[in-house]
């Protein structure tokens, strides 16, 4: 419906006639030509003639300079015009922007409000006024919302529907806002379908029907909505069944997955009765002689399924299980004996079960499992021989820890002979299934030619595979062959990116060779930054770049400055300011107060401060009495008295003098004077300036 017809229905049809008569609205296009003029001068410059809808004259004489518009796109208002009361309405009062009106409880006389900058204010009017444009803004912006959902969106479907069930505009209408969510909920709107089952469920608007509302939820709940999953999920499990509940489990968790804390809690409720369930079956089988139905039974006890986690239940059914050959109870009795679960440690027991496993299963595990057993009972050949029976079994099958274990064994001769071929066989086994270890043991059987032949390229391909695992080992050796040329040509980025590895690790090697590389670097090329032989710059960056990533802080502190003079290298400052920190970080004192210099020139007086600090507390004075100005640039004044006093109780007449302007500028003047006097009396020709005031 055309929007100025709508609005002329309501306010001279659907107000209330006492209200209108009390108001007295007019149909614009009736008022008096002076009416008309005046109140789109005085209300609403803005409003298209044609726009304007009715008009409430709350002038004495009818002038139309004072009341309310209401037309096609709003409502245009301005009342009294005592410069005490007035409060002139700064435009329309878009229909769209109204969620809620209502009368405050103060004193509401001569109030209206407003909407205006997402908030509403208060128009002063006189009550006769003011219910009527209440009833008349509430109408039509119901009525608008609901002529918008007839031709509109699912959106504006929905909208419509909230309207009436929250009663926005006029009394909560739970009739019409099922209506609505039907409307909207058929074409697909999530929130609607949500809704729809939830008046369904509850009986608003509609008679309670939970089988429709059942149906509406999953619609919800398949849309990803988790309010609509979690009831969904609630009334499957009201159905009583087991069905019903593990159906409920499934929602509650897509909900929980969702972020609906109460479903997951539901989830985790649920999971729990229905493991509760399931272990009261289990138990029926396994007293029967089931022995999956036992295991199974163990299992539970042991995570806590259903129960509280009892692990003297959990050995007890492994072990009836087990007793049946059931391979994997057997396994498990053989960890819980072996952890003193649910029992007292028995070592022997243990071995019994993981060895009856290992017999009848051939699965590797359990095989390197029961070598391992025997490998740690004792120190017995007979033991040690029973350990690599096993490890071979499962080393065979692919297993990489019982791999390594052969190669370790026959490596040492402990079960078996000593035999170098074997054992770089199965390190080479392991370390071609990733194992860090013995990438780093087959690197040193090529290196050493050890059960192989000498081959120091193949040695290094090994050692660089453990290295990228985190070996430092092998991260020590990668830095120091690309560093010597060994089975590779030398390499000085790779050399500096192992070594650093290693060293940060603690590897000792690594760290000295760092330290001795760096040091060799460091006496090669200084003098070219020293002497200022500008057609080596080139070199010397390049070499002090590789010292500098090596950790030398003297190397840091020159590459810096190259970068910040421009030595050799474009001019990067940022680069500069990050080779002062490393430098400075390793307490090198001269890096420490360059970054201060840097700092303090750009004004940044606290970033400053910060590293002539650390080169203060190493004890140099610079650094001392620039932390002082830093202070002083602050204006924090005890502050920088603290760095200056102990300089000018050594007699220093800078500092002196810098004690005696701190305490002028605190206001004490006397600590000011005699300060001043020190300074004169050791040759301060600022400080005898400063006297002549006093």
């Amino acid at each position: 419906m055309k929007r100025s017809i709508l609005i002329e229905n309501i306010i001279f049809s659907d107000i209330p006639s006492d209200l209108r008569k009390k108001a007295n609205p007019v149909r614009f296009a009736e008022c008096s030509r002076r009416q008309q003029q005046n109140a789109l001068q005085y209300l609403a410059p803005e409003c298209s003639p044609d726009n304007a809808v009715a008009f409430v004259d709350m002038t004495t004489w009818n002038t139309g300079k004072q009341g309310v518009i209401f037309a096609a796109d709003g409502i245009y208002a301005i009342l009294d015009n005592d410069p005490f009361l007035m409060r002139s309405f700064p435009g329309s009062l878009k229909y769209e922007n109204i969620n809620s009106i209502t009368i405050p409880d103060k004193n509401p006389d001569r109030l209206l409000l407003y909407y205006y900058k997402d908030s509403f204010r208060v128009l002063l009017m006189p009550h006769k006024y003011l219910e009527f444009c209440f009833a008349a803004i509430n109408k039509i912006a119901e009525a608008i919302m609901e002529d918008k959902a007839i031709t509109g969106s699912m959106k504006d479907e929905y909208n419509c529907a909230l309207m009436f069930d929250e009663g926005r505009y006029s009394p909560v209408n739970k009739e019409k806002a099922f209506f609505w969510y039907k409307k909207a909920a058929l074409q697909g709107e999530r929130e609607a379908q949500f809704q729809y089952a939830r008046k369904h469920q509850l009986g608003e608007g509609t008679p309670i029907d939970i089988k429709e509302a059942e149906n509406w939820y999953e619609i919800a709940a398949k849309q990803e909505h988790p309010e609509a999953q979690f009831c969904y999920g609630k009334l499957c499990a009201d159905r009583g069944t087991i069905e019903g509940k593990k159906e409920a489990f499934y929602w509650y968790q897509r909900a929980g997955e969702l972020g609906h804390d109460e479903a997951s809690r539901s989830a985790d409720a649920m999971e729990f009765e229905l493991d509760r369930i399931r272990l009261g079956k289990l138990r029926e089988q396994a007293e029967q002689g089931n022995a999956d139905a036992q295991f199974d039974c163990g299992e539970m006890y042991r995570q806590g399924k259903g129960t509280e986690i009892n692990f003297s239940e959990s050995i007890y059914w492994y072990e009836k299980a087990a007793l049946q050959n059931h391979l994997l109870a057997a396994a498990q009795c053989s960890i819980m004996y072996k952890a003193g679960e649910g029992t007292a440690v028995d070592d022997e027991k243990s071995l019994y079960w993981c060895e009856k496993a290992a017999t009848q299963s051939n699965e590797p595990f359990t095989q390197y499992l029961c070598g391992s057993m025997y490998d740690s009972r004792s120190e017995s050949e007979s033991d040690k021989k029973r350990a690599m029976y096993w490890y071979e079994k499962a080393a065979m099958q692919g297993d990489i820890k019982a791999q390594f274990q052969c190669g370790w064994h026959y490596s040492k001769g402990e079960g078996v002979p000593e035999d170098k071929e074997k054992a770089f066989y199965w390190y080479k086994k392991a370390a071609e299934q990733g194992d860090s270890a013995s990438q780093f043991n087959t690197g040193l059987y090529y290196s050493k030619g050890m059960g192989t032949e000498n081959d120091e390229k193949k040695a290094l391909y090994w050692y660089e595979r453990a290295a990228m695992k985190g070996n430092i080992k092998a991260q020590y050796n990668c830095g120091h062959r690309y560093h010597m040329g060994i089975g590779t040509w030398k390499n000085e980025q790779k050399a500096v990116h192992w070594l650093t590895e290693a060293a940060s690790k603690g590897h000792s090697k690594a760290s000295d060779e760092c330290r001795e590389w760096s040091e060799e670097i460091y006496e090669n090329v200084s003098l070219i930054y020293y002497w200022k032989k500008e057609e080596k710059y080139n070199t010397a960056l390049q070499q002090f770049e590789i010292a500098a990533k090596l950790g030398h802080d003297l190397s840091q502190y020159c590459l810096a400055s190259m970068y910040y003079e421009g030595m050799g290298t474009v001019q990067d400052v940022d680069m500069a300011i990050s080779w002062y920190e490393k430098a400075a970080e390793q307490n090198n004192i001269q890096a420490q107060n360059k970054l201060g210099d840097i700092y303090a020139k750009k004004r940044f007086y606290s970033s400053a401060c910060k590293w002539y600090k650390k080169a203060a507390n190493n004890g140099d004075e610079y650094a001392q009495f620039q932390c002082a100005s830093m202070y002083y640039y602050m204006e924090a004044y005890e502050e920088a008295l603290e760095w200056l006093k102990p300089l000018a109780d050594s007699g220093n007449p800078k500092a002196q003098y810098n004690c005696g302007v701190a305490y002028e500028h605190m206001h004490m003047r006397y600590e000011a004077r005699k300060w001043y006097k020190e300074a004169a009396a050791n040759g301060s020709k600022m400080a005898e300036l400063a006297l002549e005031g006093y």
